[in-house]
């Protein structure tokens, strides 16, 4: 496998030109994510959260670097894997951040690609995770560790804020996926797994 390396910056410059131009969008999703996540106990989060995925990747390989808010239900059609993921992983994060934080925080840069591997190239929950982990170890493993905890502490802080936390997340949510999504895009390969119909991107260009 080709060896493509994370420019954390790059990060950062690419998630802030989506974030920029698509502020009110991407509150509106996630406070859906959030609150459907919540009213349905969880249950809707790992397909939701695959379409939070799929519309932030839509639109950051998109030249317009427009959000379109529909996106985020586009991934209910695969309900049972994302379900699957979202508990298979965040069990496992979870039973690691109590064993001292370091096991989680390694498992969360582990994986921190998975949903990408689910909406982008079609794989089921194992194998997708198998895929995020090959990617990390593939394209350098401290450089991932470093952007894991860049989005820890991006998100973590705002839920340390009392009262207010809730409302400064619904800002800093978003930019922290779009530094997920920008670290994908440069770590993968040029065009998704998956051919004609079953490629969600590859019209997007057109």
């Amino acid at each position: 496998m080709e060896t493509r390396q994370l420019d954390i910056k790059r990060c950062f410059v690419e998630a802030f030109d989506v974030y920029k131009v698509n502020i009110p969008m991407l509150l509106l999703a996630t406070l859906v994510f959030q609150l459907l996540s919540l009213f349905t106990l969880l249950i809707l989060s790992g397909p939701l959260f695959g379409g939070y995925c799929y519309m932030t990747l839509k639109a950051m390989r998109s030249q317009e670097k427009k959000i379109e808010f529909n996106d985020i239900f586009k991934m209910l059609n695969r309900f049972w894997p994302l379900l699957g993921l979202f508990f298979l992983q965040g069990l496992a994060v979870f039973t690691g951040l109590l064993l001292f934080i370091v096991p989680g925080v390694l498992l969360m840069t582990m994986w921190l690609y998975s949903y990408f591997m689910a909406i982008d190239k079609g794989y089921g929950p194992v194998d997708s995770l198998k895929a995020s982990w090959a990617m990390v170890k593939g394209n350098g493993l401290w450089v991932n560790l470093a952007l894991a905890i860049v989005y820890i502490v991006i998100n973590g802080l705002a839920g340390q804020i009392p009262f207010a936390g809730l409302i400064i997340s619904l800002f800093v949510v978003p930019f922290g996926a779009l530094l997920i999504t920008s670290a994908y895009i440069q770590q993968s390969q040029p065009e998704p797994a998956l051919s004609g119909e079953d490629r969600p991107f590859a019209n997007t260009s057109e």
